[in-house]
């Protein structure tokens, strides 16, 4: 019985000491979580359908906490208070926007809240206060939802103005087009050789219509370059008119000039004319006499110059 009553006693120091061991853990396990996440509240004015409790918080698509409680706001029933778990360290923002997304096709939501700009002052929560509150905007899915009553009746309409298309008289319009559209198609496959030849006879003027177009553009090119001879040449010829006209306009000074020298000399030159002249001619005759002896002595000195000095002389007489 004494060894019985020391088993149990050993056993159940043994639990006792485990029990200790795992609330310790849990205490500290416990103590970490409260420091190492910050609560914010949320007011949406659109359903929360498929949002609950535990579900994801992300921020910019990474996950950082979870849904603590979701409850009506108390003082406005339009309202659904979110209250939100986010990891101390995240930088939620004064500009911070948070939003309801579908996660897949699951029907399941989550909380995404946006980063908010650099500038913006950090949303830190504080023990002896209330959570700091994070904006919302209405989600795509509250959108989608208000714009289906309108999306309901557009497509109704369609689906009526659908029937009156499809009603017994377009029905029949339509079978004569698709009648027509058949005839259509067995003539065309009927010619289908006279088409191919078509088409042949199409690409080879398409072929011929490059070929005149090259030449065309050649023809253009040579154009352009007589062209631009052409009004070289007649920037030359320009500049020979004006130096033409400039000679002319010259030559009618020089007249202008010689007649005014005419007209002073008048006088001079008609007396030249009439005593100048006349001895001029006998003084040209005169000279032209002079030339002539001049030319026969200078002959005479040439052919003898010792007659020329000295004379004749006298023939030797031989003694007897």
């Amino acid at each position: 019985m004494e060894t019985k009553a020391q088993h149990f006693l050993i056993g159940a120091f043994v639990l006792a000491l485990t029990a200790g061991i795992f609330a310790t853990i849990i205490w500290l396990a416990r103590l970490d979580i409260s420091q190492g996440v910050s609560h914010y509240v949320i007011y949406f004015t659109d359903s929360v359908a498929g949002l609950g409790l535990g579900g994801d918080v992300r921020f910019n698509g990474i996950k950082v906490g979870s849904v603590s409680a979701i409850d009506i706001d108390p003082d406005d029933s339009r309202r659904v208070k979110v209250t939100v778990e986010i990891a101390s360290n995240t930088p939620i923002r004064a500009d911070s926007v948070a939003q309801l997304q579908l996660q897949g096709i699951t029907g399941l939501s989550f909380v995404q809240i946006s980063g908010g700009t650099p500038a913006a002052k950090l949303l830190k929560a504080r023990r002896s206060q209330p959570p700091p509150v994070i904006q919302s905007k209405s989600s795509d899915i509250a959108r989608l939802f208000e714009s289906a009553p309108e999306v309901l009746a557009k497509t109704t309409a369609a689906l009526d103005k659908l029937n009156q298309i499809l009603g017994a008289d377009n029905q029949k319009s339509i079978s004569r087009v698709l009648a027509d559209a058949a005839d259509v198609a067995d003539t065309i496959d009927q010619h289908r050789q006279d088409l191919a030849h078509i088409l042949e006879a199409a690409s080879k003027s398409a072929d011929d219509v490059s070929v005149a177009a090259k030449a065309v553009r050649e023809i253009t090119e040579k154009l352009n370059h007589v062209s631009d001879e052409t009004e070289q040449t007649m920037r030359s010829t320009r500049q020979t008119m004006e130096n033409a006209n400039k000679l002319v306009v010259d030559a009618q000074q020089s007249v202008s000039q010689l007649n005014g020298i005419l007209g002073d000399n008048r006088q001079a030159i008609s007396e030249f004319a009439n005593d100048g002249l006349p001895q001029l001619t006998r003084f040209v005759m005169e000279a032209r006499q002079l030339v002539a002896v001049l030319s026969r002595l200078s002959e005479r000195l040439e052919n003898d110059p010792s007659r020329f000095i000295f004379g004749d002389k006298a023939p030797e007489r031989r003694a007897q």
